[in-house]
């Protein structure tokens, strides 16, 4: 008995090692987006064009990808970014 199930792992391994690398490929070619053009894009329809949120995530969603769980920080109202603390930039030809 035991040799029938060392048999059995033997042949199963190559299979699961097939079954691995291919899905190791396919996840390194995943592209992945910054969240923050995310962000801004869906300010812009939402405030700018004043499309509702279904619209919006159902649009983008498709899209994009983006996964259900990730539509409540994407809809969540943020501060403006205080740009007082910011360094500003030097401007070229003045010193």
């Amino acid at each position: 008995m035991l040799t029938a199930v060392s048999v059995i792992l033997v042949l199963a391994a190559p299979a699961t090692v097939l079954l691995a690398y291919a899905a190791g490929r396919r996840a390194a070619k995943k592209k992945t987006v910054p969240w923050r053009p995310i962000f801004q894009l869906v300010d812009h329809r939402t405030l700018c064009l004043g499309h509702d949120r279904a619209r919006v995530e159902r649009e983008l969603g498709e899209l994009l990808h983006i996964p259900a769980w990730a539509w409540g920080e994407l809809f969540a109202m943020r501060r403006p970014l205080d740009r007082r603390t910011l360094r500003p930039r030097a401007t070229a030809g003045t010193r």
